[in-house]
């Protein structure tokens, strides 16, 4: 599967939605939450094909790294949740 051709086609689906929303299509969304969609999905569509030119390198070398950023996640948020219990609030 080609990169930038998939890039391409998530770009103009982000697209289609903004005009949709703009004209009126999608009257359970307000502006904001479209524009928050929108720039979430190009945001995503940037860090997936990093990840795929990433990951045809060295499988096993970027599956280990996205496991140590995934306990560096969730060690975050657990503390983040947990911050009065550890002392932290205020």
């Amino acid at each position: 599967m080609n990169s930038p051709r998939v890039t391409l086609l998530i770009l103009l689906a982000l697209g289609v939605a903004l005009v949709l929303a703009v004209s009126g299509g999608l009257p359970s969304l307000s502006g904001d939450d479209m524009a928050s969609i929108v720039a979430f999905g190009i945001v995503l569509t940037m860090m997936g094909t990093w990840a795929l030119a990433e990951i045809r390198g060295n499988m096993g070398e970027s599956l280990r790294n996205l496991l140590i950023w995934g306990v560096v996640v969730l060690i975050l948020v657990f503390g983040y949740q947990n911050k009065a219990m550890l002392g932290f609030a205020s």
